[in-house]
């Protein structure tokens, strides 16, 4: 299985190597009538991931999807649906939002962050912490990094965790 290309990365590169930066610029929408945030563009970054994960042998059941934004949330579960239609083992990745994981690991975790250079929910740690500690083998993570490293970020976990990858 795929676990073996991690343990050779891990000896190759160290305690990082289970992580994975997919960067996307596009601007971050929110509903008129909420504050929820969603990004089309992170969207389809995340079902690709996903797509290309099975395709490297990993089970649809070790994929889980976070997102902080319940907009994000239900984009990203419509996408899947849609995608279900040609590749019916979509359906057995779990979408949730931050707050509803509830203690949950998966082996791969593709976190979507939905974020511009307004901090919103990830100034929170315990929502990093969430982030950060719930993938067993592999955390990829999906967003726009220069917004991340904005300077008024500076003071959240969420930066000062990816300074240390940088």
């Amino acid at each position: 299985m795929a676990i073996k290309a991690l343990d050779a990365l891990e000896a190759a590169f160290g305690k990082w190597a289970h992580f994975v930066w997919l960067h996307a610029t596009e601007k971050v929408a929110c509903f008129l009538s909420t504050p929820s945030k969603f990004n089309e563009r992170e969207v389809q970054i995340t079902i690709q991931a996903a797509s290309l994960l099975m395709q490297q042998g990993y089970a649809p059941t070790d994929i889980m999807i976070l997102s902080p934004y319940t907009a994000h949330q239900r984009l990203l579960q419509r996408a899947l649906n849609l995608a279900r239609r040609q590749t019916p083992n979509f359906s057995q990745i779990r979408v949730m939002t931050l707050d509803t994981l509830q203690g949950g690991e998966a082996e791969i975790i593709i976190a979507t962050f939905a974020v511009d250079k307004q901090i919103g929910f990830l100034r929170e740690d315990a929502r990093v912490n969430v982030i950060f500690s719930r993938a067993k083998s592999l955390l990829c993570l999906v967003g726009n990094s220069e917004a991340i490293y904005d300077k008024q970020w500076e003071r959240t976990l969420l930066y000062k965790l990816l300074r240390q990858i940088r």
